[in-house]
Order: C-alpha cells, then structure tokens, then sequence
C-alpha cells in the first residue's frame, strides 16, 4: 500500500467519523429546541 492509497483510507474514516458527529450534535440540537419549545408552550399555557 502506497502512501496515497492510505492517506485516502484515512481522510475516508476520518469524513465518516466527523459525518457521525456532525449528525449527533444535530440531532442534540434538534432535540433541545423541540424540549424548549414545549417548555414555552406549556409555561405560555400556565400564564393564560
């Protein structure tokens, strides 16, 4: 194996890692301003 051959292998684990991670702390972020949301709704709710 070449160094090309492995620095392509390497550049290609290391994009799907950060492809996983970018999708967790979207999907984080997503969830938390879904629980935000409900906890405004409910909070505007209780003030009615």
């Amino acid at each position: 194996m070449d160094f090309n051959q492995f620095f392509g292998k390497l550049s290609a684990v290391s994009f799907q890692r950060l492809a996983l991670r970018a999708r967790y702390a979207n999907s984080c972020q997503l969830s938390a301003i879904s629980a935000t949301r409900t906890l405004r709704e409910q909070l505007s709710a209780f003030s009615d």
